[in-house]
């Protein structure tokens, strides 16, 4: 049987490089600028969706019709 390393979550944390959500309206993928800021919008998901919107704190511009900021097949 094949034993899994786990990484403590601090670790993992530590790892990643990019923060990112999905608008609930259109499926696009919108880069959170820190994790500070992805905290708070996972810490109120259930009652605030993450939409294009939302992302106007740091890209006022941003749209539902922009392209995606992250294609599917990115390795970031």
């Amino acid at each position: 049987m094949e034993q899994t390393t786990m990484l403590p979550v601090n670790r993992v944390w530590e790892s990643v490089q990019l923060y990112s959500g999905r608008c609930e309206e259109c499926s696009k993928w919108r880069i959170i600028p820190s994790k500070e800021k992805y905290e708070e919008i996972r810490e109120t998901f259930n009652e605030n969706s993450f939409t294009c919107a939302k992302a106007h704190e740091w890209r006022p511009q941003v749209s539902c019709q922009d392209p995606t900021d992250i294609e599917e097949q990115d390795d970031r």
